[in-house]
């Protein structure tokens, strides 16, 4: 909108305003949860996580590609996998040894942390977002010349 030029024939300049500062928040809130978030989860958070799965819960994420395992499994080498992935899983308590505890702690707490200020921070975003688009139609309902 601000570059197709149709501003220009906005003559109140605070409700031009308001409609310019709506759309930078906006873009700013929509690049916060698109952009940061996304990277943030899908790399840093995630391979951070990653590091402290067990094999049997990281075989099972596997087994859950296969939603239709007669469809995959026509090769014996994969029919295999699934057979020994299902195995992995039976009769298993997940929990972290002692040794791995103060890695994961020291590891995966910040990175949890981080995550939740993103999200906070995306959260603030959205709302003040909100808080203008409120603000830009109650000024325009009430200063509407047509």
């Amino acid at each position: 909108m601000k570059s197709s030029g149709s501003l220009r024939y906005i003559k109140d300049t605070a409700l031009l305003s308001m409609m310019i500062e709506y759309s930078n928040l906006s873009k700013a809130t929509e690049f916060r949860s698109v952009v940061q978030e996304y990277d943030y989860t899908a790399n840093e958070f995630q391979s951070t996580m990653n590091k402290y799965v067990p094999i049997e819960i990281a075989a099972n994420k596997r087994k859950s590609v296969f939603s239709f395992p007669e469809r995959f499994i026509a090769d014996s080498n994969e029919k295999k996998f699934y057979e020994e992935t299902i195995s992995l899983i039976k009769n298993k308590s997940f929990i972290l040894s002692n040794d791995k505890m103060k890695g994961f702690k020291n590891e995966v707490v910040p990175v949890i942390y981080r995550r939740t200020a993103l999200t906070s921070a995306t959260m603030n975003f959205m709302h003040m977002t909100k808080n203008t688009a409120e603000d830009l139609l109650k000024y325009y309902k009430t200063h509407n010349q047509h």
